[in-house]
């Protein structure tokens, strides 16, 4: 639970990836959450710039959606 934070940053918020083949600019649109942890990758995924995860307890995973704006 050292992220939990990583699934509830607020709507509107700029994130910027630093590095990596993902780096740039993004801003948090929305947020998802799935009971399991696991699995195959959730279709509403699909047209998803970016997405920051974290587990959310013993069992469930949380999502925050990011759009590339840079």
């Amino acid at each position: 639970m050292g992220w939990q934070w990583i699934d509830d940053i607020p709507v509107g918020r700029t994130v910027i990836v630093g590095s990596g083949p993902c780096s740039g600019k993004y801003v948090v649109y929305g947020h998802k959450w799935q009971p399991t942890k696991g699995g195959p990758i959730p279709s509403w995924m699909s047209g998803v710039d970016a997405v920051l995860q974290t587990c959310t307890g013993a069992t469930g995973m949380g999502f925050s959606l990011l759009r590339r704006i840079e």
